[in-house]
This record gives C-alpha cells, sequence and structure tokens, in this order.
C-alpha cells in the first residue's frame, strides 16, 4: 500500500467516526457511513442487513442496488437465505470474506429477474462489538471478483466502528424506553391505586395496560387452590372481567411462572402463532406471564401478547415486574 492510500484510508476511518457520532438514528448513520465508505473505496453498491431471531433480518439501507435486486420494493433483499446470512447464523462468519457465489445473485440470473449490472460478487463482513453481534456490511462493484486483503482490511476496521456506534445506539434506545416505559407505568399504577374494591383490581390492572402499553392482550390469572381462574381480560377495545376457569395446560406459560415464581417468556417458531383458545386469548407470537407476588407467594399472574416476534425484551420485562 501506498503512504498516500494509507493516508486516505486514515483520513476516511475519521470521517466515518464522525459521521457514526453524530446520531443515535440507527438508519441514518448506517445509511450516510455506507454512502461514505463506498465513496471512499471507490466501490459502488453496498447494503447492510440487521439480523433478528433466525431466520429473521431486514436490509436497513442500500445504495445504488442493480435493477436485478431491487424490483418489487426490493424484494430480494427482504426475504429467502444466502450463503452470509446462513453463516452469520451459524457462527461461522468472524471476518471479512469474498463471496465467491452470490445466491440472491444466482438467482436474479437463473429467474431473469433483472439486469445485474455486472456485480456477481461482493465481499461482506458481520458487525459486531465484543460478544455483541448485530448485522452484515456487504459492498460490490461492477465486475470486481475479488477483493484485496487491504481492502478487506479496511472493510473490517469499517465494521468494527459501526458495531461499536450500534452497541452505543442500541443502549441509548434502551435507556429512553425505560424512561418512557416507566412515565406510563406510573400513570397505570396511579390508576390502580385509586381502586378501593379489590375485585375491581383485575379489570383495572389490564385496562390500564391496554391503555398505557402497545401489547395486544392483556390478561389477569388467579389461582385458586390448584385451579386457575382468567378475572379479567382486555383484548382489542374491551374489557371482560368475566371468570372462566382453566386448566394448568390451557393457561400456557401462566401455571410455570405461578409455579415457579419466575418471569416466563415465549415465543412462537418462525412462521407460526400460538394461542390459548380455552381463555378467550387471540392468537400472538410472543407473550410474557409475570408472577404477583404476595407475602411470598404467587396467587396471581399478568400475561401480556403481542403480534410480534420477539416482542419482550429485558426493558419491558423490567418494568412489567415492577
Amino acid at each position: 500500500m501506498t503512504e498516500g492510500k494509507r493516508v486516505d484510508e486514515l483520513a476516511a476511518l475519521k470521517e466515518i467516526a464522525v459521521t457514526l457520532n453524530i446520531t443515535n438514528d440507527t438508519n441514518h448513520m448506517l445509511d450516510a457511513v455506507l454512502r461514505k465508505l463506498l465513496e471512499v473505496t471507490g466501490l459502488t453498491t453496498g447494503w447492510i442487513f440487521l439480523m433478528e431471531k433466525e431466520p429473521g433480518y431486514t436490509c436497513v439501507v442500500d445504495h445504488r442496488l442493480p435493477p436485478a435486486l431491487s424490483w418489487g420494493d426490493k424484494e430480494p433483499m427482504c426475504t429467502g437465505s444466502c450463503w452470509c446470512v446462513d453463516k452469520y447464523w451459524g457462527g461461522r462468519l468472524h471476518n471479512a470474506v469474498n463471496i465467491i457465489n452470490c445466491k440472491r445473485i444466482e438467482n436474479a440470473i437463473e429467474y431473469k429477474w433483472g439486469d445485474t449490472e455486472g456485480i456477481y460478487h461482493h465481499a461482506t463482513v458481520p458487525l459486531k462489538a465484543g460478544e455483541k453481534w448485530f448485522g452484515l456490511l456487504n459492498v460490490a462493484a461492477p465486475g470486481k471478483e475479488h477483493f484485496s486483503d487491504e481492502e478487506l482490511a479496511l472493510l473490517t476496521a469499517v465494521a468494527y466502528q459501526i458495531g461499536t456506534a450500534l452497541a452505543r445506539t442500541k443502549l441509548f434506545h434502551a435507556e429512553q424506553k425505560r424512561a418512557e416505559l416507566y412515565a406510563k407505568l406510573g400513570d397505570a399504577s396511579k390508576a390502580i391505586g385509586a381502586v378501593t374494591e379489590l375485585q375491581k383490581i383485575p379489570c383495572t390492572a389490564v385496562q390500564q395496560i391496554g391503555k398505557h402499553f402497545p401489547w395486544a392482550v392483556a390478561a389477569f390469572f388467579l389461582k385458586e387452590g390448584k385451579a386457575i381462574s382468567l378475572r379479567a381480560l382486555h383484548q382489542g377495545e374491551s374489557v371482560k372481567g368475566e371468570w372462566k376457569a382453566v386448566t394448568a395446560a390451557e393457561s400456557g406459560p401462566v401455571a410455570e411462572a405461578m409455579k415457579k415464581g419466575k418471569v416466563r417468556r415465549i415465543e412462537a417458531e418462525a412462521g407460526q402463532e400460538l394461542s390459548l383458545p380455552a381463555a378467550g386469548i387471540a392468537s400472538f407470537r410472543s407473550a410474557a406471564a409475570v408472577p404477583i407476588r404476595l407475602r411470598g407467594q404467587t396467587p396471581a399472574c399478568l400475561l401480556v401478547t403481542s403480534q410480534k416476534a420477539s416482542d419482550f425484551d429485558e426493558t419491558d420485562l423490567e418494568v412489567l415486574q415492577s
């Protein structure tokens, strides 16, 4: 590498570092950094995947995708798997590498999705910070079949900066979310605390949760000897206070949460949904059952559900247990 080239790369890394630290808006930050990286390297095309629990991922930003990959609102980048994604989920992608055969581009050629504009290969590098993994950075250029060790080293350095910035913004958004949820919890707790009739607490509790939080369902269960009964249900826009007996098996995670005195979080498999028909609870993709402790016992349990996968993180559970 020439001295001039080295100076240019150091200047580029400095510019990218500045860009990464001027905003906590993840998409804006990634878009700006991707554009700067392509400008500095002379590459033309790039995209970034943020990874979720397998098989979920999102192409959050891209630049100059060829028509073969951008048709149908970029459908080829939003569905299916490929070598780099599979390696990421399998824990086998640790450094920047050349992708000799890109499955998405191969599909584009095979099924005649459109012009690839001379792009047949790309480089990929994982976005991580320490033990935390976030996604993938991919870059390409027409006719480019190989990335040198120097080019891969630069991509690795940039990816490390991006991973560190993603860790910072994730922490920022988690703290912001925590503050917002505790503010909502304060409003809900105030309304529940104003109830003077014990039998009205279940309905008031689920009504307040439905009012202040974004979850699809809130249900209040009570343990009565060895039996479990649903005492209140907020679903859609309505609140029902009907008593309904359910078995341990029919209550899903509720019985286990009560038995162990610990929060039970469940998620449906990819493409599937869960439901608790005996309790009249509509289908959902994720849920959290939170035992309510009183004098060392767990006489009740709150169940909340969501139509989104993996919708209950540690911040949500912290607030629910407060």
